[in-house]
């Protein structure tokens, strides 16, 4: 890893010896390049020097051979006697150094023609050729023609001409000679040029006068190049020697030089691959020399680093054996002298410290551990005395002022009992004292008695409960279910806790078998889901552990001490199985954890539990538009019932009746688009579905709702989350029997398959009657928060939702008729309405009237009857 010091110190050590030997090795090389740069450029110029030289000496022997031609006494003769024998034989003497040569009377014919040494007769008129007219023109100068093919010669030849004049400096004639161009090829070849270069003559127009492609005679040098702007740069300075010039489809290096004769242009051209053949063999060099430096630089960094990191990693390894095996025995060995030993032996001298530490905080932690786990069992036995002899002289005859001392007693006793036992079951898992118990017990009961617990703070939000337990459970299992209950309500309790809105799920499921499971033990998978604020992944690590939350903020705005998730964590891993969590921020979470129990009756599955033959017989519609509770729901009645359908929305579900007749609807009463009750009005008009049973769900009651269902011939009116053998009592319920809308027609509710438990706000400021509501309330299963007056009940009512309102009349700081016209008109507007029902100390004359108009739903009179206040409870909910 590049993160070790190891790692560094190579790669340090590696990169300087790289960035010096590079750093020499270029320099090397820019200095060795330049100097071979200077060199091949020196040489081509030499060269091309000794090239001009050699074609400047041939054209200025060539112009003075033809001078003496012109000179000569035989042209005079010629011209007084018209004799050509003298002018023939001079002309022949110059048969080795012109190939042809011809004398051009004044008119600009040809009367006397040598070519290659012997005479001619193939006479030629020039009078209006434009090189004639030059050399009438011109006096006492050799004019050079442009070169061009000459058909005497049947070559490529080089024309140079002189005007003749007698002493009076009359104009009697000329002289023409030619040259061949292979005289320039073969004065070229005798000079020993560079490997692949090539050399060009040009005038000083710029026209190819010798070219090694000879279809380029004669033509302008700009059409066998593209670089224009470097060409014409050639043909300005006199010397010039220039890179990267395109010559006859050849990128080249050029040395140009200037002949004086006719301003002559010479290039020495050589391809720049070829120019550059020596540099580019240096760097070759250079790159294997910087290679082989660097590779002996890297083995004696690797050499120098080990002697330093290898004394480092035993240490590194030293210290993560300890961490990996918590072993503070461990110590580093001494292998050097310098100052990473003295670091070794200062480390060791610090895990001597560490491991004395270790021994006293064991030895103190075993000792409080200890402590606590044997205050459990002196701390429960008293706490168990005084509740239960309590219970015992509650329940026996005695004064009202005792039984209330002896009631507060208990109630304070419960409390603490159940601070202490949280604080006492973290002590006994530190003290790894902490035992399971084995006893029968009905999961699916089980699951549905922690939902419906938790059901409460869930409509409290608004929230959705979703369970779904897996048909092909076994019905009983052998563990410990109180420790089970424990874990699920934590769980489910944190979810609603940190959920503003949206969902909580609780699903129960096999885990696939192992084939060598045994068959008498099962593996099953709770996932208790949720849609509220996440938590962070750096902090998923952290919440199991004690006293910790994801958010330090979290303590101050939930509550709660971490203790929860510390102890159903240790009671999962007790179960055999593990907890784990899966979260995105502002997502949610899913807690999910495995257990392995015994299986108390081999063979019976909630899914063989046989329903009647009236329901395997039934088609069932299901409408909610929450996907998930939906297909629960399905799920559910899946095996239970002959047909299951589905609608997302009233409009669906109308959809599907209008295609067909169902024997059961259920439906629940939160749907989205479609008032349910307008649902089922549209369903009565077709006469088909009229008599059709229906089943209402609801996650929440509201006032009103029975009522109305009653009026629109609803059969069963339930709460969510509803559990199979509650849903199945209901089917059976309304089943067969005829739909009526009569207001004493029956609506099987909660009420009517269990005690219907309800969340009340109990607003009085009287302490004893605060302890006898509550007695009375709490001994039905119900819930109660209690108000001390008016303000503090609105204060609590808008952090929370309740049933029923108990509100007594005469209260300090705000009376319960204020306090009830404060409720009525926050309600306005909102749909809602939950009943308030006085308690009056007297029940004078106006009581009564002033209750109602101050919007309250009824009143009981105090002292309180147990039975009158549970008949208005069943009256207004």
């Amino acid at each position: 890893m590049l993160t070790r010091i190891s790692s560094k110190i190579i790669i340090a050590q590696i990169m300087l010896v790289l960035i010096v030997a590079g750093s020499i090795g270029a320099t090397s090389y820019l200095i060795i390049k330049k100097r071979l740069d200077q060199s091949q450029s020196n040489t081509l110029l030499a060269i091309n020097k000794s090239l001009a030289l050699h074609i400047q000496n041939y054209l200025e022997e060539i112009q003075d051979n033809l001078h003496i031609a012109a000179s000569a006494d035989a042209i005079e003769g010629y011209r007084n006697t018209f004799s050509t024998g003298t002018l023939e034989r001079h002309f022949i003497e110059f048969g080795n150094t012109f190939a042809k040569i011809s004398y051009l009377n004044e008119a600009g014919r040809e009367e006397i023609k040598v070519v290659n040494g012997k005479m001619a007769t193939n006479y030629k008129d020039y009078a209006n050729a434009p090189f004639h007219l030059n050399l009438h023109e011109t006096e006492n100068e050799i004019l050079i023609h442009t070169p061009h093919y000459s058909k005497d010669l049947q070559e490529m030849g080089l024309e140079l001409g002189i005007h003749l004049v007698d002493y009076f400096d009359e104009h009697f004639g000329s002289i023409r000679v030619t040259v061949p161009l292979k005289n320039f090829k073969d004065l070229i070849d005798s000079i020993n040029l560079p490997d692949k270069s090539f050399a060009i003559i040009t005038d000083g127009a710029g026209n190819v006068i010798y070219s090694p492609d000879q279809e380029n005679i004669a033509q302008p040098l700009t059409k066998i190049s593209t670089n224009h702007e470097n060409l014409m740069e050639l043909f300005t300075d006199s010397s010039v020697f220039h890179q990267h010039i395109s010559i006859l489809g050849k990128t080249c290096t050029v040395s140009t030089l200037t002949l004086p004769s006719k301003n002559w242009k010479v290039l020495l051209a050589i391809p720049d691959w070829e120019y550059s053949r020596p540099i580019t063999h240096i760097a070759e060099v250079m790159l294997i020399i910087v290679i082989f430096v660097t590779l002996g630089g890297v083995l004696l960094s690797l050499i120098f680093s080990r002697a330093i990191t290898k004394p480092i990693s035993e240490l590194t390894q030293t210290i993560a054996l300890i961490i990996e095996k918590e072993s503070f025995c461990t110590r580093a060995k001494l292998t050097t002298n310098d100052e990473i030993g003295d670091l070794a032996s200062h480390f060791n001298l610090m895990m001597d410290n560490l491991q004395r530490k270790q021994n006293e905080i064991i030895r103190a932690n075993r000792i409080k551990s200890e402590f606590l786990a044997n205050m459990s069992h002196e701390i429960r036995t008293p706490m168990n005395g005084i509740l239960g002899f309590t219970n015992i002289l509650v329940n026996s005859e005695m004064s009202p002022e005792q039984k209330e001392y002896l009631t507060l007693i208990e109630s304070s006793g419960v409390r603490l009992l159940d601070i202490i036992n949280n604080i006492l079951d973290f002590s006994k898992i530190e003290a790894q004292k902490l035992e399971l118990e084995t006893s029968k017990f009905n999961l699916q009961n089980l699951v549905n008695d922690c939902a419906k617990i938790m059901a409460i703070k869930c409509h409290e939000k608004n929230l959705e409960m979703i369970v779904s337990i897996s048909q092909n459970l076994p019905e009983n299992l052998l563990g410990d279910p109180g420790r089970l209950r424990q874990i699920l309500i934590n769980l489910i309790g944190n979810a609603i806790k940190f959920t503003k809105h949206g969902e909580i799920s609780i699903l129960v499921q096999a885990a696939e078998r192992d084939p060598g499971q045994d068959p008498d033990t099962i593996e099953l998978i709770f996932l208790v889901k949720d849609t509220g604020i996440g938590i962070p992944q750096e902090k998923v690590g952290t919440i199991f552990k004690a006293f910790s939350q994801a958010d330090g903020s979290t303590t101050r705005k939930y509550g709660g001490t971490g203790l929860g998730l510390t102890i159903s964590a240790k009671l999962v891993e007790l179960m055999g199985g593990k907890i784990l969590v899966e979260s995105e921020l502002g997502k949610g979470s899913t807690f999910s954890f495995n257990t392995f129990f015994a299986v108390a009756d081999a063979g019976k599955s909630l899914l063989e539990m046989a329903p009647q033959a009236t329901l395997l017989e039934l088609s069932v519609l299901i409408v909610d538009d929450n996907f998930s509770s939906l297909q629960v729901l399905a799920e559910m009645l899946h095996d239970h019932v002959g047909e299951v359908e589905q609608a997302h929305s009233g409009e669906a579900a109308l959809s599907k009746l209008q295609e067909r007749q169902f024997d059961l609807i259920i439906v629940d009463i939160q749907i989205s688009g479609m008032d349910v009750f307008t649902l089922v009005e549209e369903i009565d008009k077709d006469p088909k579905n009229e008599e059709t049973p229906i089943i209402l769900l609801a996650t929440s009651g509201h006032r009103g709702d029975a009522s109305i269902a009653k009026k629109l011939g609803i059969g069963a009116y339930l709460m969510k989350p509803v559990a199979l053998q509650e849903l199945s009592s209901a089917i059976q319920a309304v089943i067969g029997v005829k739909r009526s809308k009569a207001e004493n027609s029956p609506l099987v509710t909660h009420h009517l398959l269990e005690e219907n438990k309800l969340h009340i706000l109990l607003a009085e400021d009287d302490l004893i009657n605060q302890t006898l509501a509550i007695a009375i309330l709490e001994d039905k299963n119900h819930q109660v928060s209690v108000a001390n007056n008016g303000q503090e009940a609105l204060d609590i009512l808008k952090e929370n939702k309740f049933d029923l309102i108990l509100m007594d009349i005469q209260m300090p700081v705000m009376d319960g008729i204020e306090t009830t016209k404060a409720i009525r008109e926050a309600e306005q507007g909102t749909g809602r309405h939950i009943p308030i029902i006085a308690q009056t100390a007297h029940a004078i004359k106006g009581d009564k009237e002033r209750i109602i108009e101050a919007g309250m739903d009824g009143y009981i009179s105090k002292p309180i009857d147990v039975d009158m206040l549970f008949k208005e409870l069943r009256k207004h909910v």
